[in-house]
């Protein structure tokens, strides 16, 4: 009795669902494994109170919906605003704030509000939003 030979197959066919598996457990271990180092000693971070605010805090500028200026909580009219920006920093020698549109507000009035920094001789203003695609 005559039984065909099975054709030999190629060297690396058995070898390549296993690299397959390797690879995948790999990208598994590196995503779902801890890249640091647990710390030896459990530690609550220490509290701390501070008796006086800080006095480098930076000040803080918020334009409303309906265009309101506030400067840290206190409602500014435009009229005054430049004056009262001058006033707010100067104890402050790097001149910077923080400045916080509200989402409805016209982007012509912030505009208009960094013009006025701009002449109240701020030197630098970090623009305050919230990442978001709606």
């Amino acid at each position: 009795m005559k039984l065909a030979r099975p054709r030999p197959r190629p060297e690396g066919e058995h070898i390549v669902p296993l690299i397959n598996v390797v690879f995948l457990l790999l990208i598994f271990v590196m995503l779902a494994g801890q890249i640091t180092s647990p710390d030896p000693l459990p530690i609550a971070p220490a509290k701390a109170v501070e008796a006086e605010a800080r006095p480098n805090r930076l000040t803080t500028v918020s334009l409303g919906a309906n265009g309101e200026l506030d400067i840290d909580g206190t409602i500014v009219p435009k009229s005054e605003f430049v004056s009262a920006v001058r006033e707010a920093l100067a104890e402050t020698p790097e001149r910077s704030l923080l400045l916080r549109p509200d989402r409805a507000s016209d982007a012509n009035a912030l505009i208009e509000v960094m013009r006025l920094l701009r002449t109240a001789d701020v030197v630098s203003a970090r623009l305050i939003v919230v990442k978001g695609s709606d």
